[in-house]
């Protein structure tokens, strides 16, 4: 089976937009070529659509400025063996329950009862993870999941109740600003911006999900904007990692670290990395548990603040292990 297919191209994708038209002009293909395509494909691809002695013979010249398909019905996408396969190993995931009805998910496994899987859940091994994540099958998680998706879309303020680290029960208006999900947690979380009288405070708080325990929408849209929608929150001082190679650890330090902004400096005689990264504030406990979990291959060089958590937590795990 090939794994991949030439009709999922950047030039079955631009032909395909083209034919999806009644017409088009020279300047709707170069900007659907422009938006399709690679960045020299504008310099070949519309003399290719554009009818004329070396084009694809997809368009005919209505001799108005305009061009016509040739098809007479729009250009089908099919669903190739791969996909399927695809499809049917993620109806395995318990997290596509939040995206689906339980009619769509039956009706897909319905479809795809026939279909092998391309991969099987004890096909992966998941290390460097908790094992109490969220219960993404339970209803009111997936109801929450879901009202909280339609508020952020609508940008809708919500009033949410939910449990503290701590226990504490805690309640207020907020925005939802983003979702996020967390795979070492195997949770997912909501950054929110706290309101008062439907006006934006600068008060953005992160709530996990599970700890949710009522939720409803209020249908007021905020009367204020929020610095930096997303709720994110870029640290003021990035961090400064030095890796060594043992048991081949930068290679598997920038997989981990694949997601991070990041800029790299390699000595390859001394086989030592210097890895700069911007993180998230919220995310820096995060980052410290796996920067923590590489052990002497890595060190911390700044800022210092970071440099003195871990050396702290290192110390709590001494003494638990040795004592004083």
């Amino acid at each position: 089976m090939t794994l991949f297919s030439e009709i999922y191209g950047a030039y079955f994708r631009i032909a395909a937009a083209v034919l999806g038209r009644e017409s088009v002009t020279e300047r709707d293909i170069c900007c659907i070529v422009e938006k399709e395509g690679f960045r020299d494909s504008v310099l070949f691809v519309p003399n290719k659509l554009i009818p004329g002695e070396d084009s694809w013979g997809l368009l005919e010249d209505n001799g108005n400025g305009t061009y016509s398909p040739v098809t007479k019905n729009p250009p089908v996408t099919v669903v190739t063996e791969l996909q399927k396969r695809w499809l049917r190993a993620k109806l395995s995931d318990p997290k596509l329950a939040l995206f689906l009805t339980d009619e769509e998910l039956t009706a897909l496994e319905e479809r795809l009862r026939d279909t092998e899987p391309l991969y099987t859940p004890d096909m992966i091994r998941i290390v460097d993870a908790f094992s109490d994540g969220d219960n993404y099958a339970d209803p009111f998680y997936r109801t929450v999941f879901r009202e909280l998706l339609e508020a952020l879309r609508a940008g809708e303020i919500t009033h949410i109740c939910f449990d503290s680290g701590k226990g504490e029960s805690k309640h207020g208006f907020f925005l939802p600003l983003r979702l996020e999900y967390s795979p070492k947690n195997d949770k997912f979380r909501v950054y929110c911006c706290r309101t008062r009288y439907s006006n934006l405070t600068s008060d953005v708080i992160v709530v996990n999900l599970g700890r949710i325990t009522e939720l409803r929408r209020t249908g007021e849209i905020p009367g204020s904007t929020v610095a930096g929608e997303s709720g994110s929150q870029r640290c003021t001082e990035p961090a400064v990692i030095r890796v060594t190679n043992e048991r081949n650890s930068i290679e598997e330090f920038l997989m981990e670290f694949s997601s991070y902004e990041k800029k790299t400096e390699t000595d390859e005689s001394e086989q030592v990395c210097q890895v700069t990264l911007w993180y998230d504030k919220y995310d820096e406990t995060e980052l410290l548990i796996k920067l923590l979990s590489f052990g002497p291959a890595v060190e911390i060089l700044s800022p210092p603040k970071l440099r003195s958590q871990a050396a702290e937590r290192v110390r709590k795990q001494y003494r638990l292990l040795f004592g004083e």
